[in-house]
């Protein structure tokens, strides 16, 4: 099975899938999402495949279980890259646990679920939050293959919860990422903005869009040029992504629009140039990876895909240079990926936007997210009322 073809049959597959993968990324038209989404549902195919060979289903339910299979991995586009290796990665895992400790992997009984997170807590000692993913892998691999849903049993539940409680009290906490503020940008643009260094150039450039914009790290990462467009009354710029961590979620697909200043469309500029990429190209990543002098990297570029787009690890390899160069004393650990849009909500809260505008200007669906990042400032605000 580790040297699988996805064109041969498989019993937990509908005999007439044979370009099943090829199938599901026809639908995408631009190569380089085709490419990357291609390799990743490959994959994905071949974990799934593992635990339909190491389960212990009846012919009915094998041919229910495949159904599903066939179902998940056609439609598997509609998932975001990021998604689907978490659900990868997920899927194998709980198969090797199942492999090692010999349990079927389907269908897992309370008792077995059980077992698996705590083997996860004591033995990887991951954080509750991770294993809370985990087990909402193994839930939807569950419901994929037709089966009941056990991880969704009060006895699981319990557990769960045992494993967050216990966790508090050997005190853990689940703290978010350090805000990147208006105050470190400006620090920052003082420091790099007449820098000879392209890598320097490029890294504030990222630095100063991801503030403006709220742009997640993967979203980051996709930035073209063709997406922005000027406002010829302001002179910044709006942009438009098409396919955002929301997109699946919502009942159109208009996508979402995000801001970009001016003075931030010209310290991209300046980054393009100086690292050797193509002012004129609309269509390429303007953020790709680079030598250690600083140009753009080869050795990441194809004459059908493009460059490469930067990993998450890149992105906050960014962050964490720019901490370096500032040591802020008002900033307990270094910046992360996440750190200029927990950093901008923060920000705008402190200027006096509503909890609304701020989920409009972050394409948040959800009011509770940036209210986590600003409640700290509205209860001080609060507090000040009445003091």
């Amino acid at each position: 099975m580790d040297n699988i073809k996805i064109s041969q049959h498989h019993p937990a597959l509908p005999a007439e899938t044979q370009n099943l993968v090829q199938h599901a990324v026809s639908r995408l038209k631009k190569p380089a999402e085709r490419s990357k989404y291609q390799k990743l549902i490959d994959g994905l195919l071949a974990a799934l495949l593992k635990i339909a060979d190491h389960s212990e289903l009846s012919v009915d339910e094998q041919k229910v279980a495949g159904e599903g299979f066939l179902s998940f991995i056609s439609n598997a586009t509609g998932r975001s890259l990021n998604t689907l290796r978490q659900l990868k990665h997920a899927f194998e895992l709980y198969d090797f646990w199942c492999v090692t400790y010999k349990h079927p992997t389907l269908p897992a009984d309370k008792y077995q679920i059980v077992n698996y997170l705590g083997w996860l807590d004591v033995e990887k000692q991951h954080a509750p939050s991770t294993i809370s993913s985990h087990q909402s892998a193994v839930s939807l691999l569950h419901r994929i293959a037709g089966l009941v849903d056990t991880t969704k049993t009060q006895h699981v539940i319990e557990s769960m919860a045992a494993i967050r409680m216990n966790a508090i009290r050997n005190g853990y906490n689940e703290e978010q990422q350090a805000g990147f503020r208006r105050h470190h940008l400006l620090d920052l643009k003082e420091v790099w903005r007449d820098s000879v260094k392209p890598i320097e150039l490029r890294d504030l450039a990222l630095l100063s869009i991801a503030w403006d914009s709220l742009l997640r790290e993967s979203e980051l990462a996709r930035l073209t040029l063709s997406m922005l467009k000027k406002d010829r009354k302001t002179g910044n710029y709006s942009g438009h992504i098409s396919y955002t961590k929301n997109t699946s979620k919502k009942k159109d697909a208009a996508g979402d629009i995000f801001f970009v200043s001016a003075e931030s469309y010209e310290l991209l500029i300046k980054a393009i140039a100086a690292t050797g990429g193509n002012i004129a190209d609309k269509q390429s990543l303007v953020f790709y990876p680079l030598t250690k002098a600083g140009k753009a990297n080869k050795r990441f570029w194809n004459e059908d895909t493009g460059f490469s787009p930067l990993r998450g690890e890149a992105v906050d390899d960014i962050f964490d240079r720019a901490y370096s160069v500032l040591l802020p004393d008002d900033v307990e650990k270094p910046w992360r990926g996440h750190s200029a849009r927990i950093g901008r909500a923060q920000d705008l809260s402190e200027a006096g936007a509503t909890n609304q505008q701020i989920m409009q200007m972050g394409r948040w669906s959800d009011p509770k997210m940036p209210s986590r990042y600003t409640r700290q400032q509205e209860l001080t605000e609060i507090a000040a009322m009445f003091t």
